[in-house]
């Protein structure tokens, strides 16, 4: 079994992301502050709440229980927080595969890789970029290496 996936290099790519998206919204609860301060308040302690829910609880609970692992001609994919999920996606049934990479994952050399399976798509997060060369490779021709 090969793992394919990092996951604290992805916590840290979801936290980062997770900051620039608070912080617009920090800018909007101080202007608040200053024009209707009930209201900014109220907005503040929700923002902060939401915020240490997704960044203290939530993104590392799942991104310590998710894995992914080349086996034989399966990829087993483990994630979610309250319930353990596997996945397994045969190699052999991929019809497309993406990759994707924002600026950020290219820093930390991580990739997204979309599978387009003939019923559903499904999504493996903070591939390596030689893992994700050798899965493009793989898939669909069935000759995964065991």
């Amino acid at each position: 079994m090969i793992l394919l996936t990092n996951g604290r290099k992805a916590l840290i790519i979801w936290l980062i992301r997770l900051l620039l998206l608070v912080f617009p919204a920090l800018l909007l609860v101080l202007e608040l502050l200053h024009e209707a301060p009930l209201v900014g308040i109220f907005s503040g302690a929700v923002l902060f709440s939401l915020t240490a829910f997704f960044g203290c609880w939530y993104l590392p609970a799942y991104f310590r229980r998710y894995a992914a692992y080349l086996d034989g001609d399966v990829i087993r994919i483990t994630h979610s927080v309250i319930s353990r999920r596997t996945t397994v996606v045969p190699l052999a049934h991929v019809l497309t595969v993406t990759v994707s990479a924002s600026p950020m994952m290219r820093l930390f050399r991580r990739r997204l890789l979309t599978f387009g399976l003939p019923s559903h798509r499904c999504y493996l997060h903070a591939v390596g970029a030689a893992e994700a060369e050798l899965l493009v490779s793989l898939c669909g021709t069935g000759e995964a290496e065991k």
